[in-house]
């Protein structure tokens, strides 16, 4: 039976290739037929017979290139005209049947083996070329115009295949990019106008840049080093915030929000039409939400907060002009207004006593500052007071900076000690009133008395 079986595997094999060399675009099937027969060459009875077809690299060993790598199926085929039989390999219709793919014949001369009942029927026969494919693979030329866009596979077309003169990169682009130079560098100009710069590229008009997944649209640079040195395009795929970015570490310095024009530097979240983040949480801001034109706040942990609704550095103050913090400082010194006025907010409320002896421990001068403009101050003569000689009656009332120096803070209630030593005094004035008018009174009394006494001895 062996024998039989060998010899027709064998006349079917050599049309294997026949079929399969059709250009891409052809069924990846092959028709395959042969002949069963009983040992002693006479028909089988039986109406089908149970067969499994595999290709293979070599004529023995080797790994299995079709069906895919698993379990071996068998395809039971029917007989007909005395045991001939016929099968289309790679029919997926087949129940169970896997496709054939062109990896199957790249790898040289493919050999087809043949099992009946699970018995491999030897030797495996070769899959050759017909004359038709051999031709095909000898033909060296393609007549212009022969192959069309379609025909050619993605990167098909390598760059050693461009011409890299200027005439073929204005073609390609339609004359919208070339190559020109000045005399001193060569580079790509997009756009009409002529090359004048030094440049490696010159753009004469709008750059789009779009937006890819994972790839926001911008324009980034690289340092002599080709590292990453910073560029200016989107900071998401939403397009919601575009700046500049740093790529030594910056990274995103520079924010502007596209729908609110909010811009941020140091935050690529500004809430205000201009934020400033420094280190530490500590904020710049300008455009309040509460409607200020302007404010000024360390949002990491509240040290000082300023807001204005108008401010004139001409010299004229107007609107709301607040500042809250623990010590508030300005040029020229004086008081800032209490915000926490309210009775209903306060406890242990007792007088003030000796408020006049106290303010009276104070000593007012004259002054000069050595370096006004260092330290953000008025030129000229001043007055007011030394913190050291402050700091002896009211320590409350003195701040050492971290620099060292010394500062008078007025807010730990100098205008109401002022006002109670006032209260103080002008109960001291009329104190004396009183007793000068008692006095006065006195003396009057004593001078009518005199000159009655007077009178009298005139008389005598």
């Amino acid at each position: 039976m062996k024998s039989i079986l060998l010899k027709f595997a064998t006349v079917a094999a050599l049309a294997l290739a026949g079929v399969i060399a059709h250009a891409q675009s052809a069924p990846m099937m092959v028709h395959y037929q042969g002949r069963l027969t009983q040992p002693n060459g006479l028909p089988l009875t039986s109406p089908t017979a149970s067969v499994a077809f595999e290709i293979f690299p070599s004529a023995s060993g080797g790994t299995r290139l079709w069906p895919p790598a698993g379990p071996l199926s068998s395809y039971t085929v029917v007989l007909r005209n005395g045991g001939i039989f016929s099968v289309m390999l790679g029919d997926t219709s087949i129940p169970g049947m896997p496709a054939l793919t062109q990896s199957v014949f790249q790898q040289g001369i493919a050999y087809l083996q043949i099992s009946i009942a699970g018995t491999a029927v030897g030797p495996r026969q070769p899959i050759v070329s017909v004359p038709w494919s051999i031709l095909s693979q000898q033909a060296t030329t393609v007549a212009d115009g022969a192959i069309s866009t379609p025909k050619l596979a993605d990167g098909a077309v390598t760059s050693n295949k461009l011409a890299s003169d200027a005439g073929s990169l204005l073609l390609v682009t339609g004359g919208v990019a070339r190559i020109a130079t000045n005399g001193v560098t060569t580079a790509v100009v997009i756009g009409p106008e002529p090359y004048l710069g030094t440049a490696r590229l010159q753009v004469n008009g709008r750059i789009r840049s779009d937006t890819i997944p994972g790839y926001p649209g911008g324009i980034f640079f690289n340092d002599s080093g080709n590292n990453d040195a910073g560029g200016i395009g989107l900071t998401d795929e939403g397009g919601g915030y575009v700046g500049l970015y740093g790529g030594k570490g910056a990274g995103w310095g520079l924010t502007m929000n596209t729908g609110t024009g909010n811009v941020g530097i140091g935050t690529t979240n500004p809430q205000d039409k201009l934020v400033i983040q420094g280190d530490g949480g500590k904020t710049l801001q300008f455009g309040h939400s509460s409607g200020a034109n302007w404010n000024v706040s360390t949002q990491a942990d509240q040290d000082i907060s300023l807001y204005a609704r108008s401010f004139n550095l001409i010299g004229s103050y107007t609107g709301l002009l607040t500042m809250t913090c623990g010590t508030a400082l300005k040029p020229g010194g004086g008081p800032w207004a209490d915000l926490n006025s309210d009775r209903r907010l306060k406890t242990d409320i007792s007088p003030l006593d000796d408020a006049l002896q106290m303010l009276l421990s104070l000593r007012g001068v004259n002054y000069r500052f050595k370096d006004p403009k260092a330290l953000n101050e008025r030129p000229g003569m001043r007055r007011g007071f030394i913190a050291q000689e402050v700091e002896e009656s009211f320590p409350e009332w003195v701040v050492t900076k971290p620099n060292g120096y010394k500062t008078i803070s007025f807010d730990s209630g100098f205008d109401a000690l002022t006002v109670e030593a006032f209260r103080e005094q002008q109960n001291q004035i009329e104190t004396l009133r009183k007793e000068n008018g008692e006095l006065k009174s006195r003396l009057e009394a004593q001078d009518r008395k005199i000159e009655a006494i007077l009178r009298e001895v005139r008389r005598r």
